[in-house]
């Protein structure tokens, strides 16, 4: 009876261990929610939009990579601005289409040509003078300098095809602080006129009203 019993009790903890690493293995399949972290607070991400500016090079008349540009907010509308925005500017490796994959930070500051820049960065998936924009202060607007902050090192992750994608990212700003964000779901696309540099929003009659207002090809990124 004793021999018995320990092993029920053998039994019942192997059960128990199962359970255990059964419930723990559900926990894992939770899905991240779509949200931003930045210094200890976090934001949900409930839009994003792309604009694809199609392929790129860094000399004239030679392209090596394929422009698409991210943009990731907690919230727009006609009358509300976001409070939180994460610009995104990545370029894939070739010329045919945008491929998801890992996204390196390519500093531009550290090159002195474009020939140079080609030979660096030719074969990789970089992402380059990309912003992070918070509304500190409450007042709809993020031109202070306290709320814009380059990028300056990090990771982009980039799965999925148009219109879904998965977007994880771990960055570092300007100020030394960190922004994380994660967004998995549809993602508008905007068209853009590639001839005018004026914001998306007011480029094409076509782009929603939710665009967000900072949306623009970078000045210094020229699309051959």
């Amino acid at each position: 009876m004793k021999k018995r019993t320990l092993t029920f009790r053998a039994m019942t903890l192997l059960l128990f261990s199962f359970l255990a690493v059964s419930c723990g293995d559900d926990d894992d399949d939770t899905p991240r929610p779509n949200e931003l972290e930045y210094n200890n607070a976090k934001y949900g991400l409930n839009q994003a939009f792309t604009v694809d500016f199609g392929p790129f090079g860094f000399v004239r008349n030679s392209n090596t990579h394929y422009f698409k540009a991210f943009a990731l907010v907690d919230t727009v509308g006609p009358t509300v601005q976001p409070k939180v925005t994460l610009e995104l500017y990545l370029l894939s490796a070739g010329t045919a289409s945008f491929k998801a994959g890992t996204f390196a930070y390519g500093d531009l500051s550290k090159v002195t040509s474009d020939t140079e820049a080609e030979a660096k960065f030719k074969t990789q998936n970089v992402f380059v003078e990309s912003s992070f924009y918070i509304d500190a202060n409450g007042d709809g607007d993020t031109e202070d300098n306290e709320e814009e902050f380059m990028i300056t090192g990090g990771t982009i992750r980039v799965s999925g095809a148009e219109p879904n994608y998965t977007i994880d990212c771990d960055l570092q700003l300007e100020n030394n602080k960190g922004v994380k964000a994660f967004y998995a779901g549809e993602v508008a696309a905007i068209p853009i006129d590639l001839d005018d540099d004026d914001d998306v929003k007011t480029n094409l009659r076509k782009a929603p009203s939710t665009a967000p207002f900072h949306f623009k090809k970078p000045g210094s990124l020229r699309v051959n």
